[in-house]
C-alpha cells in the first residue's frame, strides 16, 4: 500500500460505532493530516481544534494533541457496526521527525469515551511534530480521492474508473509529490488488477523495474 509523504508518515482508518451517546472517540495513533472522516458513508465536515473556533460551521473536530474525534452532536445509534470511520496519516513514534519522543511501545486505545465526556482542550497547540502536511496542488477533493484509494487498498476492493484518472494525474518521485516512484507503481499495478475498464484502455502491462 502507498504511503503518503514525507516518507516518515503512514495512512491509518479508525473505525467506531456510534451507540447515539458518545460524542468523543479516541484515535489510535496522532493524526497529522486527516482526509476524511465519514459516518455511514457520508462524508463530515472536519476542523481542527486551535484552527476552528469550537463547531462553528463544522460536524467534527480533530484534536491532535489529544488525539481525539468529536462531534458536535453524538452520531445516532443506526444499529450498524464500525459506522464511523476516519481515514488519516501519522507519523509512527519512532520517528525522527519526534525528536525527543520516549522509548517503549506506544499506547493504543481504540475505545469511546463514557457517555457524557466532553473533549479535552489543551491549553497550548498540536504538539512539535503534529503538525499538517501538505501536498502542493491538492484540493480537499484530491485527499478525499486519495482516502478512497487507499481505502479500496487496504480492503482488497474494486477501483472505480474516475479514480483511476484521477491517480493518473498525479506526479511522483519528486520532493513535493504525494507519492514515491515505488509507490506510485504498487498503485498502477493495483488498478489495472482492480479495475478492467481501466486496464483495458492502457497500454500492455510491461515489467517495471526500480533501480
Amino acid at each position: 500500500m502507498a504511503t503518503f509523504l514525507p516518507s516518515q508518515h503512514r495512512t491509518q482508518i479508525d473505525k467506531f460505532t456510534a451507540d447515539g451517546n458518545t460524542d468523543m472517540f479516541y484515535l489510535t495513533h496522532r493524526p497529522v493530516s486527516v482526509y476524511a472522516v465519514r459516518i455511514d458513508g457520508m462524508y463530515k465536515k472536519t476542523g481542527h481544534v486551535g484552527k476552528q473556533f469550537f463547531f462553528l460551521g463544522y460536524e467534527a473536530l480533530i484534536d491532535e494533541y489529544t488525539k481525539t474525534l468529536s462531534f458536535a452532536a453524538p452520531p445516532p445509534n443506526t444499529g450498524k457496526q464500525d459506522n464511523i470511520e476516519i481515514v488519516y496519516s501519522y507519523v509512527p513514534v519512532n520517528s525522527a521527525l519526534f525528536g525527543g519522543a520516549p522509548s517503549g511501545p506506544p499506547a493504543y486505545t481504540m475505545y469511546p469515551t463514557p457517555a457524557g465526556a466532553t473533549p479535552t482542550m489543551p491549553g497550548s497547540g498540536p504538539a512539535v511534530g503534529a503538525r499538517r502536511s501538505e501536498v502542493t496542488g491538492w484540493e480537499e477533493s484530491d485527499y478525499l480521492d486519495y482516502a478512497d484509494f487507499a481505502k479500496a487498498v487496504e480492503a482488497d476492493e474494486p477501483i472505480s474508473y474516475a479514480l483511476c484518472q484521477w491517480f493518473m494525474r498525479q506526479s511522483y518521485g519528486n520532493v513535493d509529490d504525494a507519492f514515491t516512484e515505488s509507490d506510485w507503481l504498487d498503485w498502477y499495478e493495483y488498478a489495472l488488477d482492480h479495475c478492467p475498464r481501466f486496464a483495458k484502455e492502457q497500454p500492455k502491462r510491461r515489467q517495471w523495474s526500480i533501480p
